[in-house]
């Protein structure tokens, strides 16, 4: 039967045929060797454990990619968690979306100097025993505060157009002005670096660097390393300079071909993560970029490579572990500076680990984002004790990261430490440090495929905004001064048409059903909405003027196809199909009118649709079953989507959460869509688009 593997790299999952058993195969995800166990072997009969943040690769990917309802086909899905489920029986019926795995580049540019190291000792403080070292007396992490400190100023204007409409942005991993664009898909040729709080460009690459399979910038804005995609067993690195534009040192390590993680660590030099074979195992290493020689070496067990975070100054680097602690490196000692514990899994029901890990500005807290199914949890840890006091903990329901528009496919941070106390998650939500409330939100609109990096300045939020063929980088306008406003204004007996404390009704215009009665829907929603209002501090009672107008129907959603009991990769022609139920649901605070003849005041509205693409069931799938499916769903979308808790009844203020909604890419297209859905003759488009309007007005 098919072997289960798992990539050490990257936590991608593969299933493969039995007679690999004992081979190696490659990796399609980032080309990295993965052995593959004999099938004899004892642990080979044990359930296979997920590992932590294995399986949240492919939820990303199904997020980001549009539904295609037609012909039902199977979701390719590995990992132990699903895999057990067919063990007992269950049926599991799955649609997929599509998807192709990125190339792995090509081309290899010699550069002028080369380096090659073989099991190279460092320098300086090498660690060469087996395991991780750690030092005597527990936590020994200080405040590292950055070299130069940095502070944007009060007014950013940006416009600057991207080089390569489809290329990445790539900030670097602690706070700084820089910023490098101009990348195609694994090409980093004509890439330019820009300083954002002067809106000037301070260089660029002018020679042709090889194909890259990972790329990181240094704080100061003057390096580019690239991990080549080389398609060999030797691990290659190249490093470029933005200010001359050229190539100044290649790197070879021939130990270790296998990289999971790599930054600029203290004075720029490059860090990191190589796995290798035992009894080497993973480590740490550091190089000097300029000399292209091996600094450092310091053995680890337990490391995340997209959880992780690096001090002001970038001596410490703190990542989740595998045994969900959090282990800060002292980069420049080469050893363990200290581990902290995270909350217990009684704290979070279903606790999926650490998704994201943050230093706040100054250094003196290191922040982390803790997800499950039923909560996310935000708690700090005290840098120079490391300690956690629990007291403080932001809590909010379900996998907020989920619930934010394209938060699990967002390229940057997950976790942001803003300089108020603050957290900016995923790009997409701010929280408050006083009133630990989410205080503005970002509506990805027609835009829903824009999930590059996003900056938090203090008159609004640096994004990459526009039509597909003129994106350029600017300001949102987010209105932040109006904000703070509005939260001081939460905190008095100031009237407000919704406010925390004012009791409000609710009122429903329910439309066609797939299911059930009328009554039935109506209870279901009221007991939802009464509940996520009470949490919100806001009572539902009759005979308020202020009510929450309800707008709901159902359709025929997605053909979902049983796939095999024993394998869930593969297909399974004239496997039972069931309909799944999809939902439609507008919310709309409204204001009655004083008198009869006025009309009621619309305060804020906002549309939500629910259609499931997999269902887990025991026994038969029904339609009934595919239907409490989706009300499962709805209830869950309802406890995290932004609801306004605060309408003000005066301009100089605005709603809570407050909304930025990006602009369409492709408004001409959106328009004969919105068309042909009303059945109106299709607009007339103009041959060419103009270029947006900068979001601050100037």
């Amino acid at each position: 039967m098919p072997i289960e593997v798992t990539c050490d790299s990257c936590s991608i999952s593969y299933r493969v045929k039995d007679e690999r058993a004992g081979t190696t195969i490659k990796c399609k995800e980032c080309g990295s060797r993965i052995k593959v166990p004999n099938e004899d072997s004892e642990e080979d009969d044990l359930p296979q454990t997920p590992r932590p943040g294995a399986g949240k690769g492919q939820r990303k990917s199904l997020k980001r990619k549009k539904s295609a309802e037609s012909n039902p086909q199977m979701l390719i899905i590995a990992g132990g968690g699903i895999a057990a489920l067919a063990i007992v029986g269950l049926l599991i019926f799955l649609f997929t979306r599509g998807g192709k795995a990125p190339g792995d580049g090509n081309g290899i540019a010699a550069g002028p100097a080369t380096t090659t190291n073989s099991g190279a000792t460092g320098t300086q403080g090498t660690a060469t025993q087996s395991g991780t070292t750690s030092v005597g007396g527990g936590w020994q992490v200080q405040i590292d505060p950055a070299p130069i400190a940095f502070a944007w100023p009060e007014e950013v204007n940006l416009d600057l157009p991207n080089p390569d409409q489809r290329g990445e942005l790539i900030f670097p991993t602690s706070a700084s002005p820089f910023v490098s664009m101009g990348y195609a898909s694994g090409e980093s040729a004509g890439a330019q670096m820009w300083n954002l709080a002067t809106g000037k460009q301070v260089g660029a690459i002018r020679g042709k660097p090889a194909g890259a399979y990972m790329r990181s910038v240094s704080p100061d804005g003057k390096y580019l390393a690239i991990k080549v995609s080389s398609g060999q067993e030797i691990c290659k690195f190249e490093i470029w300079s933005f200010e001359s534009g050229e190539l100044i040192r290649t790197i070879l390590d021939e130990e270790l071909p296998s990289i999971g993680f790599m930054d600029f660590g203290p004075d720029n030099l490059l860090c990191c993560r190589a796995t290798g074979p035992r009894p080497q195992g993973a480590r740490l290493k550091l190089w000097d970029v300029l000399q292209g020689t091996l600094v450092r070496t310091i053995p680890i067990d337990n490391f995340t490579d997209n959880c992780f975070a690096f001090s002001p100054g970038r001596r410490y680097l703190a990542t989740s572990s595998k045994s969900d602690e959090i282990t800060v490196f002292d980069l420049t000692a080469g050893n363990i500076a200290g581990t902290a514990a995270t909350p217990s899994k009684s704290e979070n029901t279903i606790h999926l680990g650490l998704d994201a890990l943050r230093f706040t500005p100054d250094g003196s807290q290191i922040a982390a984002m803790s997800g499950g199914l039923e909560e996310t949890r935000i708690f700090t840890i005290d840098t120079k004790t490391g300690q956690r006091n629990a007291e403080l903990d932001l809590v909010f329901p379900a996998s907020l990261e989920q619930a934010i528009d394209g938060g699990t496919s967002y390229k940057g941070p997950k976790l942001e430490c803003l300089p108020n106390g603050g957290f900016l998650i995923a790009g997409g939500v701010w929280v408050d440090g006083a009133t630990r409330r989410i205080v503005w939100y970002l509506d990805y609109g027609q835009d829903e495929y824009n999930f590059q990096q996003r900056v938090f300045v203090p008159n609004g939020l640096i994004a990459l905004e526009g039509p597909t063929e003129t994106r350029h980088l600017t300001v949102l306008d987010t209105n932040w001064k109006a904000i703070n406003a509005s939260v001081k204004a939460l905190a008095t007996d100031q009237k407000a048409l919704v406010k925390p404390g004012q009791p409000v009704s609710l009122k429903f215009n329910i439309g066609a059903l797939k299911q059930g009665t009328v009554e039935g829907a109506t209870k279901v929603l009221a007991d939802a909405l009464t509940e996520r209002l009470a949490s919100m501090g806001i009572q539902v009672q009759e005979g308020q003027r202020t009510k929450l107008l309800v707008t709901y129907q159902e359709a025929a959603g997605t053909t979902l196809q049983q796939a095999p009991p024993n394998n869930l990769i593969g297909n399974a022609p004239g496997g039972a199909t069931v309909q799944m139920t999809k939902a439609l649901m507008n919310l709309t605070w409204v204001q009655d009118a004083e008198k009869p003849e006025d009309k009621e005041r619309k305060l804020w509205s906002k549309s939500y649709r629910v259609n499931p693409q997999f269902l887990i069931v025991e026994g038969n799938a029904t339609s009934e079953k595919a239907h409490a499916a989706m009300i499962k769903d709805l209830k869950q979308m309802l406890v995290t989507q932004p609801i306004p808790y605060f309408v003000p009844s005066t301009e100089d203020l605005v709603t809570l959460p407050a909304r930025t909604t990006l602009k369409d890419p492709n408004p001409a297209a959106t328009a004969r869509r919105k068309a042909a859905e009303s059945g109106t003759k299709k607009p007339q488009s103009s041959s060419k688009s103009k270029p947006a309007v900068k979001a601050n007005g100037k």
